[in-house]
């Protein structure tokens, strides 16, 4: 399997990396990482969360958010981190399984790329691997939950002045030609009356200056 050209149809390599993760054999499967995750070929979360599991290996054991906290992050963490970053923007759904927020199941048939679907079968192919390495979780759950807990479902976007002016202005527009087509009689009473106010406020304004 290592020596054929990639066979990504098949999903060969992904069967590869989950073989050699349970013989823990970390070196040959950084070897196929460096083979496939290029950005010419179709990621996929088992490439993407497999990347981040090995640069987590190296730092995880010794980690804890107190002191990365006091210290700073060193170049292996943030390293490490921003993996788990990458991981997580490709499927945000796959910590809530790793993590064990939400109960495993048998993956489905047909599984969607960056979907729930394919969360659920790589968390349940490869749970037992990030369980393997000691702390690996816990800097996921860390990074996981204070980057992305918060904004990875549909984050809400400040919208600028302007758009709320227009929208409120052709609604505005849009009301007062309802209006005169239903009552015109009135309307035309209304408009008279704003006409004189407007009128009325200009000259005052002329004469105070």
């Amino acid at each position: 399997m290592k020596e054929f050209p990639p066979l990504t149809m098949l999903n060969i390599h992904e069967n590869l990396l989950e073989s050699l993760l349970e013989l823990q054999a970390y070196a040959d499967v950084q070897a196929v990482l460096a083979k496939y995750d290029d950005i010419s070929l179709p990621k996929s979360a088992a490439i993407c969360y497999t990347a981040a599991l090995l640069k987590t290996r190296t730092v995880s054991d010794k980690f804890s958010p107190e002191t990365a906290s006091k210290r700073g992050l060193s170049t292996a963490e943030i390293n490490a981190v921003e993996a788990i970053h990458r991981a997580v923007e490709f499927n945000p759904h796959v910590p809530k399984y790793l993590l064990e927020m939400k109960s495993l199941i048998l993956p489905p048939e047909y599984i969607l790329k960056r979907g729930d679907s394919e969360a659920i079968a790589y968390a349940f192919s490869h749970l037992q691997h990030w369980k393997q390495i000691e702390g690996a979780l816990n800097l996921l759950q860390c990074t996981w939950e204070g980057t992305f807990h918060h904004v990875s479902v549909y984050p809400k976007r400040e919208l600028p002045l302007f758009i709320h002016f227009t929208a409120g202005f052709c609604s505005s527009t849009a009301m007062i030609a309802i209006l005169t087509h239903q009552f015109p009689e009135i309307m035309g009473i209304f408009v008279k009356a704003v006409s004189m106010i407007s009128r009325t406020c200009l000259s005052s304004g002329r004469y105070l200056l």
